[in-house]
């Protein structure tokens, strides 16, 4: 799909893949700009969620020393949350913005971090398992380019972008074509009248004229299916292989391929799923 026919802009995939040396110094490389980037992007970040990210088969220790090395650089920051799991976040700092602006990226105002977390809150933990998921989808190979909350309201904020905000928003390899895909990640179980609106605005507030695919994951599969029937019965009477429901660990494991099915009861047709299923 052309960069120009996108509703928000495409942000700097190929500059990240490219060979290009960053002009931030001879010490910081194409990785370490898509790993703040990534950062800005999903505002907190656990280590674990990184290794996965970008040393999928490094050690923890060489992951430490990585992210060591780039917080004495004073470009991420840590907040210890020791009663947690993860026990340690990370953010993006000041300079770090200054950073990512200097290389190109312009979507990134300086300054623009989180605040402080001394507290966990339940936002928190979603926007952590959002980090799960995303990372999952783009691990099973089919998205080109992930579009993450924080900067579609930036996008909002600017008369740029939609009333509802969704979680998510891709562009993905369908069969023989590349679609849209919006990404929404249930955070508290929806009333039935609340996920109808939900829907409705979710069916006219994007781009009619895009391939586009609307993907929710649900905590559990009992609650991915009630949400399939609810939907079954909105307004969303056409295009019904267009809406698709899964649940958190089925796509934490396999991303895309992790279970979606449609208002008809099928699995979602990606390229490699119809190239198993045929063989």
């Amino acid at each position: 799909m052309n960069v120009e026919n996108a509703p928000y802009e495409i942000s700097y995939t190929q500059f990240l893949r490219s060979k290009k040396k960053p002009q931030s110094g001879p010490s910081l490389q194409v990785r370490d700009l898509a790993l703040l980037y990534f950062t800005w992007q999903s505002r907190y970040v656990a280590q674990r969620q990184y290794r996965q990210k970008f040393w999928p088969t490094s050690s923890q220790a060489a992951v430490s020393k990585r992210l060591n090395e780039l917080k004495e650089a004073h470009l991420i920051k840590t907040h210890a949350l020791p009663w947690l799991r993860d026990r340690i976040l990370y953010s993006i700092t000041i300079v770090g913005t200054k950073v990512l602006r200097n290389e190109g990226f312009e979507i990134v105002a300086v300054g623009d971090c989180p605040k402080a977390a001394n507290d966990f809150t339940p936002g928190m933990k979603h926007d952590l398992d959002l980090v799960d998921l995303r990372t999952a989808c783009e691990a099973s190979g089919y998205i080109i380019e992930w579009h993450g909350e924080h900067q579609m309201r930036l996008h909002r904020k600017q008369g740029k972008g939609p009333v509802r905000i969704v979680d998510g928003m891709f562009n993905f390899q369908a069969p023989g074509r590349e679609a849209w895909g919006l990404f929404e990640y249930e955070r508290m179980g929806y009333r039935r009248l609340k996920f109808h609106d939900i829907l409705h605005r979710l069916y006219f507030a994007y781009r009619p004229d895009l391939d586009m695919y609307v993907f929710f994951v649900c905590a559990t599969p009992q609650r991915a299916e009630v949400l399939r029937r609810w939907a079954a019965d909105s307004i969303w009477k056409v295009d019904r292989e267009r809406i698709v429901f899964s649940h958190y660990e089925a796509v934490k494991a396999a991303g895309l391929a992790g279970g979606f099915l449609d208002l008809n009861g099928m699995p979602l047709k990606l390229p490699k799923l119809l190239d198993e299923l045929a063989s």
